[in-house]
C-alpha cells in the first residue's frame, strides 16, 4: 500500500508516489501551444513592457481553464505541478518570458525575489561572489540546500538544460510535518 492511501490529503506525499502517478505533469496539447504563440505574438508585437500584460488580456480559450485546474491543485491540493510542452527551442528569451508570465499570471500576482525589485529572474551561474552578501545562490554553480522562498507558489522554466547538474527537488511539508509528531510529538 502506497503512503499517499494512508492520507486522504494531496499535499501529504512521498517522491516515490509521485515518480508512480503522473497526475501531477501537464503535457500542452497543439491548440495551447498554438493560443500561446498567437498571445506571445500579438503582445510582443505591441510594444508594451511585459509587466503590463494582465491576466483578462490573455484570452486563451482552451488553456486557461486547464491553468486554473493546475492553479487549484497547487494551492488546494498536491502543491505543485509540471508543465511540459512549452517550445522554447523556438522562442527567444523575451517570447519564452511572456508566455511564462501569461501562464504564471493564472496562478497567483508576481512578486519580487530580490533586493532589485526583479519579478522575473534567470537562475544561471554568472560568477556571483558567495561571500558578497548581496549575491544571491541562484546566480552561482553551488549547490542550493532544501530552503523557502517569501511567496505561496514558486515558478520555474527550463530555457536550457543545465550541462552538468540542474536538478530542482522539493519535498511535502506536511509529509515533513506528520513525521515529525509521529517520530517527536514533543516538538
Amino acid at each position: 500500500m502506497s503512503h499517499k492511501e494512508h492520507s486522504p490529503d494531496p499535499a501529504n506525499w512521498r517522491g516515490p508516489d509521485c515518480e508512480q502517478e503522473h497526475d501531477w505533469v501537464f503535457t500542452l496539447a497543439s491548440q495551447h501551444v498554438a493560443e500561446l504563440r498567437s498571445l506571445v505574438g500579438g503582445y510582443r508585437a505591441s510594444g508594451r513592457p511585459l509587466i503590463e500584460l494582465k491576466l483578462d488580456a490573455c484570452g486563451m480559450t482552451s488553456l486557461s481553464p486547464e491553468l486554473v485546474r493546475i492553479r487549484d491543485d497547487v494551492l488546494e491540493g498536491r502543491g505543485f505541478a509540471l508543465i511540459r510542452g512549452l517550445p522554447v527551442d523556438t522562442w527567444t528569451i523575451q517570447e519564452a518570458a511572456t508566455a511564462f508570465w501569461a501562464i504564471g499570471l493564472h496562478v497567483g500576482l508576481p512578486i519580487s525575489q530580490n533586493g532589485d525589485g526583479h519579478l522575473l529572474g534567470h537562475v544561471c551561474d554568472i560568477k556571483a561572489d558567495l561571500n558578497d552578501p548581496r549575491s544571491r545562490k541562484y546566480a552561482t554553480n553551488a549547490a542550493q540546500p532544501f530552503h523557502t522562498d517569501s511567496c505561496d507558489v514558486v515558478a520555474l522554466l527550463c530555457l536550457q538544460p543545465a550541462y552538468e547538474g540542474g536538478l530542482s527537488s522539493m519535498t511535502s511539508s506536511v509529509t515533513i510535518h506528520k513525521e515529525m509528531l509521529r517520530r517527536r510529538p514533543d516538538l
